[in-house]
């Protein structure tokens, strides 16, 4: 959102390619947009699985979401 309007639903488009391609970071920035409902309803079961997948993949921050 610097510079550019905020689009939420454009941003959880592109955490889902990144993570889908494996990017951790991309993983864990979904599950923070799922866990405060930002572009998508707010899911808490799909948010702790995108911070599962970015935990395993190395994320720190998503281990702590998790905890």
């Amino acid at each position: 959102g610097w510079g550019v309007s905020r689009d939420y639903a454009k941003a959880v488009n592109l955490y889902h390619k990144a993570c889908d391609g494996g990017n951790a970071h991309g993983c864990n920035n979904l599950g923070v947009m799922y866990k405060n409902g930002e572009g998508v309803g707010r899911d808490a079961d799909k948010a702790a699985g995108f911070f599962r997948k970015a935990c395993n993949g190395g994320n720190q921050a998503a281990c702590k979401q998790l905890q």
